[in-house]
């Protein structure tokens, strides 16, 4: 599986695509989150490996952009999902376990994302700008700003979903 982000200057266009991604992922449509923003919006999806080339030639048909695409395990499609929507990860997580690793995880990949956005962004600055190089950092900050901004989302709305509880997020990656 790979997971894709989708931005789309036409709000309108964008939530259409979340259907259509779904669906080229094999997915519930409400598994697709969509965020909208004053500069259009901005779609995760999880799209099957065999469907990539179909899903990439319809964004573009519509008009979108493909702004970070990564390959990932499914396993990982499923925690993502628990932590960015409302549901169940199983009967035996009652208690939001499950959901607080995820986030947990989460938040350890936005920390790496920060720090690689901040070591591009210090590269990008010493190098000439207009130049093919100083594009392509710009290119990649922007991918980075991109999956940052997601990640900060994933852990409000997982945050949102979970009952306040004496753990923080550095004592789940303890083990406390």
């Amino acid at each position: 599986m790979y997971l894709v982000v989708i931005r789309f200057s036409d709000p309108g266009a964008g939530r259409d695509a979340a259907v259509m991604l779904a669906d080229a992922g094999g997915l519930d449509p409400s598994d697709t989150p969509v965020v909208a923003s004053p500069s259009g919006t901005q779609l995760v999806a999880f799209v099957t490996d065999d469907r990539l080339e179909d899903v990439r030639r319809e964004i573009m048909r519509r008009g979108g952009t493909v702004v970070y695409e990564e390959q990932r395990d499914a396993r990982e499609w499923r925690r993502f999902r628990a932590a960015a929507t409302d549901q169940p990860l199983g009967a035996g997580d009652a208690t939001g376990t499950e959901r607080v690793r995820v986030l947990a995880e989460n938040s350890d990949r936005l920390l790496e994302a920060l720090a690689r956005l901040r070591d591009i962004e210090e590269e990008k600055r010493e190098e000439d700008i207009g130049s093919p190089r100083f594009r392509a950092l710009a290119e990649e900050v922007e991918r980075l700003a991109s999956e940052v901004a997601e990640r900060a989302r994933v852990q409000r709305s997982g945050g949102e979903k979970l009952a306040p509880r004496d753990q923080t997020i550095e004592d789940v990656g303890r083990g406390a």
